[in-house]
């Protein structure tokens, strides 16, 4: 997991939804110093739900 904070986010957003994607990377966004949300990857989402990941949804 890496830490970022929102003003990275908002400057980088499309790299960082990219490499969310691609590299399944996480990110901890944080304002303040204070988490505040958590950004994961479809298929890590679907495995926190209990699902199975969806093979069409596979990145290319």
């Amino acid at each position: 997991m890496e830490p970022i904070t929102t003003a990275q986010l908002r400057s980088d957003f499309a790299d960082i939804i990219a490499r969310t994607y691609y590299q399944n990377k996480t990110f901890i966004i944080s304002k303040s110093n204070k988490p505040m949300a958590v950004l994961i990857s479809p298929e890590e989402y679907e495995l926190l739900l209990g699902e199975k990941p969806d093979p069409s949804k596979r990145r290319k």
